[in-house]
Parts: C-alpha cells; sequence; structure tokens
C-alpha cells in the first residue's frame, strides 16, 4: 500500500514538472491575425500582416460596421519568419496567428516560388493547414490596405467571397493542405484562385468619383473584392493565369463544381439559361497505337431558369433535348479550351491525369517517366458531355 502511495506522488510530483512549458499569454495582450500577405522585392520577403482591431465604442471586443475593424503591420526579412518575428515590434501585443483565415501571395513572391512558403507554415507551430490561399497579380500589401465595402471584418468578406464564388462555378477554394500536397505531386502542378481590387459601385451601378465622409470605409477610394481567374504554378513557381471565364471548366476538370448558371443559343428554343447541379466525372486513360490519351466523361442535371424567345417567333412545344444538347456543346468547348490552355500551351497538367495514367499503365509510366513534359503535350484527350435536364422554368418573348 506504501508502495502505491509512493508511486502515486512520485507520478504527480513529475507531472508538475512539466506544466509552465508555454508562456502564458492573456487575451487582451494578443494580436489577432486574420489575413497575411506576403510580397517579394529586392531579395527580401515583405509580409502584410491584418490583425483583428475592433473599432467600436462598446468595448474591447466592440465591432463597428462601418468602419474596418482591422489594422495592417508590414514587416520584411531575409525569410518569412525573419520578417513574422519582427512584426512582435511594431506594435504593443504578441502576435498569434493561429486563427489566420487567409495567405495572400502577391504575383512577385508567387514569381520567387512556394517552397519558402511551404517550408514556413508547414513547421511553424501556430499554423492550420486548412487556412485559404489565394494570389493577387499585384501585391498582397495593397489588397490587405484596401479599404473594402463588402463585409465587416475584410480577411472575413474575401473568404466569403471566395466560398460563393465556388457555390456558383466562378471559382474554387484552395487550402494550404492542397498547396503543399500538389507541390510534391507527380506533376509538381499547383493551381490557386486569384483576387483583384476593383473600384466600387453606387446603387446605381456607377463608379463612386465622389465619397463620403461619414465613415472611415467610405473615405478615400472604397474597393470591392472579385475573382480573376486562376494562377498555375510549376515546380513551386508561377507559370501562368487562367482566365475567369475558363473557371468552370477547371472546376469541373477538378472536381470540385458544385453549381452553375449557363447559358446557351438554340435554332429551335431561342436563349435559354439553366443551372447545373450534380456534376460527375469520369477520367479514363487509354493507350491506342502507342498513343496516350484520356476520355472523359461528365454527367451533369439541369434545371432551366428561363427561356427567351425572339419576338418574331413562336413559342415552341418545349422540347428538353434542344437545350440539353445545346448546353453540351457550351460545356464541351470550354473543357476543351481549358485542356488546350494547360496541356498544350503550357504544358502543365492540373488534372493528375498523369497519377491516373501511372496507375493504370505502371510499365508505360516506368519506361517515359523521365520525359513527362513530353507526354502532357502529346496527351489527347476526347470529351463527352451528357446534360439531363430536370424540370423547366419560365418562357418568356423577348421583345
Amino acid at each position: 500500500m506504501i508502495k502505491k502511495i509512493l508511486l502515486i506522488l512520485g507520478t504527480l510530483l513529475m507531472l508538475s514538472s512539466l506544466t509552465g512549458c508555454l508562456k502564458t499569454i492573456n487575451l487582451s495582450d494578443r494580436a489577432i491575425v486574420q489575413a497575411i500577405g506576403i510580397d517579394y522585392d529586392e531579395d527580401k520577403y515583405k509580409l502584410s500582416i491584418q490583425i483583428f482591431s475592433p473599432e467600436g465604442s462598446g468595448g474591447q471586443t466592440a465591432i463597428d460596421t462601418s468602419k474596418q475593424n482591422s489594422k495592417v503591420i508590414t514587416t520584411e526579412g531575409k525569410t518569412i519568419g525573419e520578417a513574422m518575428s519582427k512584426a512582435d515590434l511594431k506594435q504593443g501585443k504578441k502576435i498569434f496567428y493561429g486563427h489566420n483565415r487567409l495567405i495572400i501571395l502577391g504575383e512577385s513572391s508567387a514569381k520567387k516560388g512556394l517552397e519558402n512558403v511551404i517550408s514556413f507554415f508547414n513547421t511553424d507551430a501556430q499554423s492550420k493547414s486548412d487556412v485559404g490561399m489565394l494570389v493577387v497579380k499585384g501585391d498582397a500589401n495593397e489588397i490587405l490596405n484596401a479599404k473594402i465595402t463588402q463585409g465587416i471584418l475584410p480577411a472575413e468578406t474575401i473568404e466569403k467571397i471566395v466560398r460563393n464564388a465556388e457555390d456558383t462555378g466562378q471559382s474554387f477554394q484552395v487550402r494550404f493542405y492542397d498547396v503543399a500536397k500538389n507541390y510534391k505531386s507527380t506533376t509538381n502542378s499547383v493551381s490557386i484562385p486569384v483576387i483583384k481590387l476593383e473600384d466600387a459601385e453606387d446603387n446605381s451601378g456607377e463608379k463612386k468619383e465622389e465619397e463620403s465622409a461619414s465613415s472611415e470605409k467610405s473615405e478615400g477610394d472604397s474597393k470591392v473584392i472579385s475573382m480573376d481567374g486562376i494562377s498555375v504554378f510549376l515546380d513551386g513557381r508561377l507559370k501562368t493565369y487562367i482566365d475567369q471565364e475558363n473557371t468552370r471548366a477547371i472546376q469541373i476538370l477538378l472536381q470540385k463544381f458544385k453549381s452553375s448558371v449557363v447559358v446557351s443559343e438554340s435554332d429551335s428554343i431561342g436563349t435559354s439559361s439553366v443551372e447545373i447541379f450534380k456534376s460527375q466525372i469520369k477520367i479514363n486513360p487509354r493507350i491506342k497505337n502507342g498513343d496516350m490519351s484520356v476520355d472523359i466523361i461528365v454527367k451533369t442535371d439541369g434545371i432551366v431558369k428561363e427561356i427567351v424567345v425572339p419576338e418574331d417567333r413562336e413559342v415552341p412545344v418545349f422540347e428538353y433535348k434542344d437545350i440539353e444538347d445545346s448546353l453540351e456543346d457550351v460545356i464541351k468547348d470550354e473543357i476543351d479550351n481549358v485542356l488546350y490552355l494547360t496541356l498544350k500551351e503550357n504544358n502543365i497538367d492540373i488534372f493528375n491525369f498523369m497519377d491516373r495514367i501511372k496507375q493504370k499503365y505502371p510499365s508505360y509510366w516506368k519506361d517515359n517517366r523521365d520525359d513527362i513534359g513530353n507526354i502532357i503535350s502529346n496527351l489527347g484527350y476526347n470529351v463527352k458531355i451528357d446534360v439531363n435536364i430536370d424540370r423547366t422554368g419560365l418562357q418568356i418573348k423577348d421583345k
């Protein structure tokens, strides 16, 4: 019995010696990071760190919806770690980025490469693997310092815009773990959404020329965030951009598609607007006469939202088949265009076709893997689209 008591006391004594390894920091003494922008210039990383800074008058956590509720700290260093370590010296609170929402890469840092970005955020104890990643064609600093009018917290607003774009087929979300995984994939190809700043518009849709001084948000040049296509990286460095109009096809091929409204033209029907959803895709590599190709079959359901018939034409008896055929042509053209841009023009495989080839034809892969660029550029593709209209919408004459 005495031995058991001594054992318990000894265990408690050992456990007590393990406490206090980390310094306790009160929440009021922390600067909560919302977004981190990374630029690169003159052989230095330049960080723009957006922190939560509520500007209401009702206490430390009160938020004023008419203001930005954030401030930006800028630091620089030869490495990201050095620049981050200097952030604490810029203001009186301890930087905490365990709740960081976004990492935004400026074009300069994107061209510098992903290696240092992945290395730092993959090993740092505070970093989350599910933080969102974005690219901007200019400077990340400009994005994080802009007076964004769309929401209460700028970083949260950007995050929601990307999420909404994914839901409507205009873009897709990319997390840090996606980038780290694809960076080490067979083809070392990574795709990250691009955002841009635009001038805010008034209620009439016209750009504001004079801003009201009634609130901080409306002082100066107010901006809004919008999607601006996709950035593509090869071997960790920015290779090219793909225009916004091609993002729906990229979503489908990456199997990230949720829904989108597609407009098509038919000689018998006129202009139709159809919401497509429930997209399913099958990608099957095959070798024929020594040539490698992929068969791509996309099946999707749709609901007709509206049909606009020219005024001089009678409203036809509704035919599903005409609209389905027209939609299939539109979607096929979009996918063919994206495949040409990526495989043929830029010699990149962001859709992981090479992994499928490697898995299905291991002998072929073993004999040709040292010439992967040639495989990509010569890869054939056969695209088939199958659209099924579930129900119709309202028919409207075009006056």
